[in-house]
């Protein structure tokens, strides 16, 4: 994992924690295909596990997606 994408990463764990999720972190995963074979900063985003319910009781789109986009721009797009 880069560093920058590091940056990224834990800033969007951040958020998404703030959403009542757990915070795992970043965890570096270089032999993954997508992450071997660029040369661009890339992470993958997991933000929960779909087959545990108390997970997907707090599961919103809207709220998930919002979480994604501050933790790379620091904006919130939707407000509610």
């Amino acid at each position: 994992m880069s560093a920058t994408g590091k940056v990224y990463a834990d800033k969007i764990s951040a958020q998404i924690a703030g959403l009542r999720f757990t915070n795992r972190g970043s965890i570096s995963r270089p032999n993954l295909y997508m992450l071997k074979y660029t040369n661009a900063v890339a992470i993958l985003i997991e933000p929960f596990f779909c087959d545990a319910k108390t997970d997907c009781n707090k599961y919103s789109a809207t709220k998930l997606a919002n979480a994604i986009v501050k933790g790379f721009t620091g904006i919130v797009i939707f407000n509610n």
